[in-house]
């Protein structure tokens, strides 16, 4: 398997591999074909590539069944999906055989601009990794520090859990972004030249207009009335459907104006009505797009609105012509007396339209930087601004300050269609015209809430954010009882000063590894918890994002074993006999009291193989074969053999080893004792006759 499969790549890009490692090679093509498409440069996809193998290699160590890998280029970000039965090393593990199994956690958060792990309600392993794309990424904070992921206005408590990373910057701008706002000043200032030099003359041209409205504007409209529409399937956003909506009106528009530029008033009535409509609904589109909380339709009637939609588009502009050349609509041009007021009215209306679409616009790229929304920016204010310098200047149809209004109008569309042929350098033809498609966010709305461990967002020490589990670890009845608490009472006092240092350093920008503490729960019971702290921006402030997991459990888990663990310390130590344990491989890593009571020894000299000094040099090699026939056969060691005493007098022990085997039949370590038989007969030694024994 070392070639990717082609039917694996679609959007989003899924892959799915059986629980073996040697299939990572094509989970890191894989990655790499994902990252040269989401254009990271070459260190980011060796990044992305080492990071999704390690999360699979992780989740094949412990998967049931295959891994399942999902990814999404989407217009800030890359996010990749590893899904696995079973459940997640956090950090360096390592068997008996000293075999590599696994970096986790520690690899992943050095590399990634963020790691989500989630133990979901199937019992599954989900773990998310985030690589925010160029422009987006503050390369000021740390990799893996969380400040931000998405651009913090207006985020809700699940937004801001939802991205650790770096807070994105407004698209890095080049120097051909930045002169288009030049454009603007320069066309309304030589409309303003031509103004006051009286320069008069009217000359019409169907083909010319025809062919510049089509080619320059109706052609970048229709492509992104498509695209629109696309997006608006995958995400089922109304801003969008308006958004396609307004594309396809002023696409229209425009190519029917053209054959009517030679019926003045049939011109000026569909241009300015068209646009007035194409403007309100461009306002429409980017007041849903800011507002995520409005409804959004079931996803089986996202294709009928759709459809009904962009009909209803073509059937007014299909109206509005049929009254227009009929006579049946207002008269918004009168030959030898100029405009009426209907269409001042109109175009007024229009114009203001299009400037408050560009500002509405402007804001929804400052949520989510991308160059496709600062061109759409740019093209809605140049031509709002030049149709409101061609009202100011009282321009008339075929005058050279009309058709200098035309040509900012083109121009316009240039750009919207500029902004168009950007979202190929991304990879995904996808219209970023909200923060990211809704349903990642909703995503990992689920991952938090659906979280076994407790993730709560602290702010200037208090809560602000809490899960369900957080609820549950801290004894109240639901996250809301924990928002406005103040964070350190929940602290053991003996650990405060501790917890408000590292709070301080988080906030600084360091990143910490998990630590334990001691918590309080709602009613004052003291409890253990692992602590794993990052940066986050909430409400454009920096907080703590806290995750806290419950160690209650393990630490009775470990005390039982220390318990257990004395108790057969002490009755080792108090039996006659030596004990002793060693590997599979014979390594001998402890012996009992008795042990070094009677052979004068220590612990160092004794360790490994140091117990040959003890042994009789003339009988030991018969020893070492025995021991080592049985270490190779797995079968259970019984000799009787001379060992020297602390005095320097050697006494006869009979030596018995048994093995302790897992469920396969493996050895996992050795258990042996030496009793002291001399002077008893092999006879009554195997009738159980020890020394001291009454017959």
């Amino acid at each position: 398997m070392n070639a990717l499969p082609a039917q694996n790549l679609s959007r989003p890009f899924h892959l799915s591999i059986p629980a073996d490692l040697s299939c990572l090679s094509a989970v890191r093509a894989w990655a790499g074909d994902i990252g040269s498409r989401a254009s990271l440069d070459g260190d980011r996809v060796f990044d992305l590539q080492v990071t999704v193998s390690e999360a699979t290699a992780n989740g094949i160590e412990h998967a049931a069944s295959e891994v399942e890998l999902t990814a999404w280029v989407l217009p800030d970000r890359l996010i990749v999906e590893i899904i696995n039965d079973g459940p997640f090393r956090p950090g360096l593990v390592k068997d008996h055989d000293e075999r590599r199994r696994g970096l986790g956690l520690p690899l992943m958060v050095s590399l990634a601009d963020q790691v989500h792990v989630s133990r979901l309600a199937d019992d599954k392993t989900q773990v998310s990794l985030t690589f925010f794309l160029e422009g987006y990424r503050d390369e000021s904070a740390p990799p893996g520090s969380s400040s931000s992921g998405d651009a913090g206005e207006g985020l809700t408590g699940l937004d801001a859990l939802s991205v650790e990373g770096a807070a994105p910057k407004p698209y890095a701008l080049s120097g051909l972004d930045k002169s288009a706002w030049l454009v603007i000043p320069l066309i309304v200032l030589a409309m303003a030249l031509i103004r006051a030099l009286g320069v008069t003359g009217v000359h019409e041209s169907a083909v010319l207009y025809a062919t510049f409205s089509a080619v320059f504007l109706s052609a970048a409209c229709l492509i992104i009335a498509y695209l629109a529409a696309r997006s608006y399937r995958l995400s089922g956003s109304p801003g969008l459907l308006f958004f396609g909506s307004a594309a396809l009106l002023f696409a229209v528009t425009y190519l029917v104006a053209g054959p009517l530029v030679t019926a003045r008033n049939d011109l000026v009535t569909v241009h300015n009505v068209g646009s007035f409509v194409t403007a309100v609904l461009f306002v429409l589109s980017a007041v849903w797009s800011l507002n995520n909380k409005l409804p959004r339709p079931r996803p089986e009637r996202v294709v009928p609105l759709l459809a009904a939609a962009y009909i209803a588009v073509i059937a007014f502009m299909g109206l509005l012509v049929g009254l227009t050349v009929s006579g049946d609509f207002p008269r918004f041009f009168v030959e030898g007396q100029g405009y009426t007021a209907p269409r001042d009215i109109v175009f007024g209306l229009g114009t203001i339209g299009f400037l408050v679409a560009a500002i509405l616009f402007w804001i929804l790229y400052r949520r989510l930087p991308s160059r496709f929304l600062y061109w759409c920016c740019a093209g809605l204010a140049l031509i709002g601004a030049v149709t409101g310098a061609a009202v100011l200047a009282g321009a008339t149809p075929g005058s050279a300050l009309a058709w200098l209004s035309r040509s900012g109008q083109w121009i316009g569309g240039m750009f919207l269609l500029f902004g168009v042929l950007s979202l190929e350098s991304r990879g995904a033809w996808v219209l970023p015209l909200e923060r990211t498609l809704r349903e990642v966010e909703d995503r990992y709305q689920r991952l938090v809430d659906l979280s076994p461990d407790a993730v709560l967002v602290d702010l200037d020490g208090a809560y602000v954010f809490a899960n369900p589990a957080a609820a549950r670890l801290f004894g109240v009845r639901s996250p809301q009882d924990l928002v406005g608490k103040n964070a350190i009472d929940y602290v053991h006092p003996d650990d405060r000063e501790f917890v408000r240092h590292r709070v301080g350093q988080v906030l600084a920008g360091a990143i910490g590894p998990p630590y334990e503490t001691r918590l309080l729960r709602i009613d004052g019971t003291p409890f253990a918890g692992e602590i794993t702290r990052s940066r986050v921006e909430f409400d454009g402030r920096l907080a703590n994002q806290v995750v806290i997991r419950d160690l209650s459990e393990r630490k009775q888990v470990e005390e039982a074993l220390r318990t257990r663990e004395q108790l057969f310390h002490t009755m080792v130590d108090a039996m006659p006999q030596l004990a002793w344990m060693a590997r599979p491989d014979g390594y001998i890593y402890w012996y009992n009291l008795r042990w070094y009571e009677y052979t004068g020894t220590t612990p160092a000299e004794m360790e490994g193989w140091g117990w040959q000094s003890v042994h009789d040099p003339e009988v030991l090699p018969v020893v070492l074969e025995r021991w080592r026939e049985s270490i190779a056969t797995g079968k259970p060691f019984e000799l009787e053999f001379p060992l020297r005493g602390a005095d320097g007098t050697f006494r006869s022990f009979l030596t018995r080893v048994l093995p302790l085997l897992d469920t396969e039949g493996r050895v996992l370590q050795w258990f042996g004792t030496n009793t002291d038989v001399t002077g008893l007969s092999t006879s009554a030694i195997r009738r159980g006759r020890m020394p001291g024994e009454c017959g």
